[in-house]
């Protein structure tokens, strides 16, 4: 068994919006669960959230297609998003359609990341939060350990013992 961790943004911007097993170089892989994880460089996309959003629904089918389930992560929020909130707009928007698709799906698990990793209003207003993020893009060492276990969480009831 193998998990494969693919960046949505990625998928979308190097031109594998279709994502499928044969671009993604897996075709002779077999994968029981596929991360989906579209990052904080989704936010750049700005009104162009339904193209991020269609690579997903492709990986998505893709994925199925396959006999692989999904582990799909809404996309965190971002100190950008705290300071211009008409800026984060698209981003939630996206999470919006990824949460009501997984809700919609027998093979689609949703692990809802910008509720359980948000970004701090201040350090002082939630000092643990603080600790896991860096620059207001990226988590701290100590935030993507807790988005590791996060994960774990997730799928560690669905995992064969081998």
């Amino acid at each position: 068994m193998s998990l494969l961790l693919v960046f949505a943004c990625l998928l979308v911007v190097t031109g594998f919006a279709s994502a499928n097993w044969d671009n993604l170089g897996h075709n002779s892989t077999s994968h029981k669960h596929i991360l989906a994880f579209g990052d904080s460089l989704t936010e750049g996309y700005g009104e162009d959230y339904n193209r991020v959003f269609q690579g997903l629904q492709s990986l998505y089918a893709s994925s199925r297609a396959h006999g692989a389930r999904v582990l799909a992560l809404t996309v965190l929020e971002t100190r950008m998003g705290k300071e211009y909130p008409t800026h984060d707009v698209p981003r939630q928007k996206l999470n919006e359609l990824i949460r009501n698709t997984a809700k919609d799906s027998d093979y689609i698990t949703l692990l809802d990341t910008e509720k359980l990793l948000p970004y701090p209003v201040s350090p002082d207003a939630d000092p643990e939060a603080a600790l896991l993020w860096d620059d207001g893009l990226h988590l701290t060492p100590m935030g993507y350990d807790k988005l590791g276990h996060l994960v774990f969480e997730a799928l560690k009831n669905k995992l064969e013992v081998p």
